[in-house]
């Protein structure tokens, strides 16, 4: 009986150990979905970053991976137990390389720093955080995350009714086609939209709206998003066609 509880009590110890070391494990960004390819549902939860370092060196760095222009996002991080009283810099960089903010924030006296961000730019940004002084920036590797900010905007839905029919871009319209309607982009072009904690690329596959929304989302796009109705949702458009339509 003895040999029997000591094995079920290391095998569930090594069952705690094996969820710990998953549960500290760095997150990876999942890459954009593309053209029609729903998108992983998405919370406003931390990303980036990586296990915290005890000893001083390269922060740790988490935050919002979205949110619309004009609100503040904020950023958190972690310099270890030495880090107190350290200073550290963030910066948002644009893919052109750009720095559009450089954040500066001071670790309290447990390490911990924060920061936030009152988006003035949209588009995809990698955010870039070190030690502030001269030495540690010249000795530690720089935490790099990804944030998207997108442009709030107004958007409708359609579908039924008009299902079997051809869009004005030549795409047969079903309950199942992903795709958005705009007056003016071309046909093809891939826009990303946020709306709560879910994310969606789709191609432009038809001409409208006929309203004053800027957007007309096909019924299984809103579906997608959980989008049900006349609402602000978060848009951007990526600039690339996702297929030959020039229409």
């Amino acid at each position: 009986m003895t040999m029997r509880l000591t094995r079920a009590h290391h095998a569930k110890l090594a069952f705690v150990l094996a969820l710990t070391a998953t549960a500290m494990a760095p997150a990876t960004s999942a890459p954009a979905s593309t053209g029609g390819v729903q998108g992983p549902s998405t919370s406003e939860g931390a990303s980036g970053g990586a296990a915290p370092d005890m000893a001083g060196g390269s922060p740790v760095l988490s935050a919002s991976p979205y949110t619309l222009l004009g609100r503040t996002i904020s950023f958190r991080g972690q310099l270890g137990t030495e880090g107190a009283g350290k200073t550290v810099t963030i910066e948002i960089i644009s893919p052109r390389g750009k720095t559009v903010a450089r954040l500066s924030a001071t670790a309290d006296r447990q390490g911990a720093y924060s920061a936030g961000w009152r988006t003035n730019h949209i588009g995809r940004f990698s955010v870039r955080v070190h030690r502030g002084d001269a030495q540690a920036r010249a000795s530690s590797t720089p935490t790099v995350s990804l944030i998207t900010v997108y442009r709030p905007t107004l958007a409708t839905w359609y579908g039924p009714g008009s299902y079997g029919q051809r869009t004005a871009c030549g795409v047969r319209l079903t309950p199942h086609t992903l795709g958005v309607a705009h007056r003016t982009l071309p046909c093809g072009t891939l826009v990303e939209f946020a709306f709560g904690h879910r994310r969606i690329s789709v191609p432009v596959i038809d001409r409208g709206p006929f309203t004053a929304a800027t957007w007309d989302l096909t019924g299984a796009t809103a579906h997608a998003l959980g989008f049900d109705g006349r609402t602000t949702i978060g848009a951007l458009a990526l600039g690339r066609p996702a297929a030959a339509h020039s229409r």
